[in-house]
């Protein structure tokens, strides 16, 4: 996510039932651009969803995780 100015943020890792599995980061982020790791070892394979709130802005993603 791409920010223009320092936003607080919330993003989550949900599974495909909607179930909040995650929270990777929930406070400010900083202005440009960002990047998270997850590390997905602790789940089953699958897809995943993670979502990003910040700044008034909205970006939802699929991760598929294989083993």
């Amino acid at each position: 996510m791409r920010l223009a100015e320092t936003a607080s943020a919330r993003v989550m890792v949900h599974d495909v039932l909607g179930r909040e599995i995650e929270v990777l980061w929930d406070g400010p982020l900083a202005a440009g651009d960002s990047a998270l790791a997850w590390d997905a070892g602790r789940v089953v394979p699958g897809v995943y969803v993670v979502h990003a709130e910040a700044g008034g802005r909205v970006e939802t993603r699929f991760v598929t995780v294989a083993r």
